[in-house]
């Protein structure tokens, strides 16, 4: 049984991470009405993948919807990333982008900190959970997990809102009036999958309680001595 519930309980903590870096984090919403034009004019032309975008009342989307995940940054994006990232680090346009960005730099900051502290809490969730002796330890790690993980939304809500209320416009960050022809930011949300990591904290910490909770008397006695909190008699 032990060996099951350490087992069991590490799993769970690798799953934090794997949430964290696998699971589309952020869900961005434009409004394009060029998008939506373009929809119109390649299913007229003929073009199957447009006909598929149109619903049964002949209307095309004017929304496009961007899910954003770590892995996806640094893996099938991670070129395009590359290139966004040399194309903005001209002296000149890096310039005026800090400037741009500046009222969201410092959240986004604390956003991704708050990300990389939950990651930790997991990896300590997990590394307590196979070789504490105490599992209180693991049910702090998941204590203090959550509350990191409750303070995410707040931060990415900092950093989405000037994207939301037209502060900070896709011109802006591009550098070009036109860019605004192409659409205009309307959502930037947190995934629901994020609560995953919360969900999953929670769980250990059940999982905690009930297998201490289960052990027969003698084991429970076993346990006390082991981490110092009774004396073998």
């Amino acid at each position: 049984m032990k060996i099951t519930y350490k087992l069991i309980s590490a799993l769970l903590a690798i799953a934090v991470v794997a949430v964290l870096i696998f699971t589309p984090l952020v869900l961005v919403r434009i409004q394009s009405t060029a998008a939506q034009m373009f929809v119109y004019i390649t299913h007229a032309l003929g073009n199957s993948s447009a006909s598929d975008i149109i619903d049964e009342t002949g209307q095309a989307p004017d929304h496009i919807g961007v899910s954003i995940s770590i892995a996806g940054l640094l893996g099938d994006d991670a070129q395009g990333t590359s290139d966004l990232l040399k194309e903005i680090s001209k002296e000149n346009d890096s310039e005026r982008l800090l400037k741009v960005l500046e009222p969201v730099i410092a959240p986004f900051f604390v956003f991704i900190v708050a990300l990389v502290l939950v990651a930790i809490c997991a990896l300590a969730a997990a590394i307590a959970a196979i070789v504490a002796k105490d599992n209180r330890k693991v049910i702090y790690s998941c204590v203090a997990g959550i509350g990191f993980s409750l303070m995410v939304p707040t931060c990415f809500k900092v950093v989405a809102m000037p994207f939301i209320s037209g502060d900070i416009t896709l011109a802006d960050v591009g550098g070009s009036g036109w860019i605004s022809l192409l659409g205009s930011i309307d959502a930037m949300q947190l995934s629901s999958g994020f609560w995953f990591t919360t969900a999953l904290f929670a769980a250990i910490i059940l999982w905690t309680v009930l297998y201490n909770y289960t052990l027969p008397a003698d084991e429970k006695k076993k346990r006390l001595i082991m981490i110092g909190e009774a004396e073998q008699e």
